[in-house]
């Protein structure tokens, strides 16, 4: 499990997508607050923090899961992989931990790019730090924002392991992500008056929901670690059932 673990991390440190990837979100998010001509004070800093966690989460859990999960199917390393391996419990847990790492230093990056960016249009954060925000706010709202994008691209590896299909999980995880799939659902839900109750408890809803204040982080975590243990279940059952060394 280990040796799939720094295998990942390597591959991930040596392949371009993911410096392409946060360079081209770096130089979107100075265009945007520099063309923008807003005048960042302490009330907007906030707005903006939370909008660009949201956005950041949703390109973040695109481009894991196209790295983290579609790269083997698509290079044909998961073949591999399964004909040495007899339990994949392994591969799961060793690719959830990947996950996490990947999620954690895009974060990581980009939060960094965005308090530069920050000093440098508030002058230093004039007047305080502490005016513009408390560190546990941007904690609490951080935690979210990883959380959340964890927890929809687990989701979206459902279709890719039910389907082998890279792209149409890409496709899912781009709807689920920007929040089509949920406003659907509420849609039918005016035919189909349970659906309602459903569409409070998807994970997407869920998480924008916590990051407006709806929802605190211990029920956006308890609501995503339950989706998380579904989809790992669900993996395994699936995964346990099929003979990838030979298809």
């Amino acid at each position: 499990m280990l040796n799939i673990v720094m295998a990942d991390i390597y591959r991930l440190t040596k392949g371009k997508s993911t410096g392409v990837f946060l360079g081209v979100s770096t130089l979107v998010f100075v265009m945007a607050i520099t063309l923008s001509g807003v005048s960042i004070g302490p009330t907007q800093f906030n707005l903006i923090l939370v909008s660009g966690l949201l956005v950041v989460s949703i390109s973040i859990s695109v481009i894991s899961l196209i790295r983290v999960y579609c790269d083997d199917v698509s290079s044909g390393a998961i073949h591999h992989l399964f004909a040495k391996m007899p339990n994949k419990i392994y591969y799961l847990v060793a690719k959830s931990i990947v996950l996490a790492i990947y999620t954690l230093f895009c974060f990581l990056v980009l939060g960094i790019v965005f308090f530069v960016v920050m000093a440098i249009n508030t002058k230093g954060f004039e007047g305080g730090f502490a005016s513009y925000a408390s560190i546990s706010t941007i904690v609490t709202f951080s935690l979210k924002a990883f959380i959340g994008s964890f927890a929809m691209t687990m989701v979206s590896y459902n279709i890719l392991v039910l389907t082998r299909k890279s792209g149409l999980s890409i496709l899912f995880i781009s709807l689920l992500a920007t929040n089509f799939i949920d406003s659907t659902v509420e849609l039918l839900s005016l035919l189909i008056k349970p659906l309602k109750y459903i569409k409070e408890y998807m994970i997407t809803t869920y998480y924008m929901d916590s990051m407006y204040g709806i929802r605190t982080l211990t029920q956006l975590l308890i609501v995503a670690m339950c989706y998380i243990a579904f989809s790992f279940i669900l993996q395994l059952l699936i995964l346990k059932n099929r003979d990838f060394a030979t298809e």
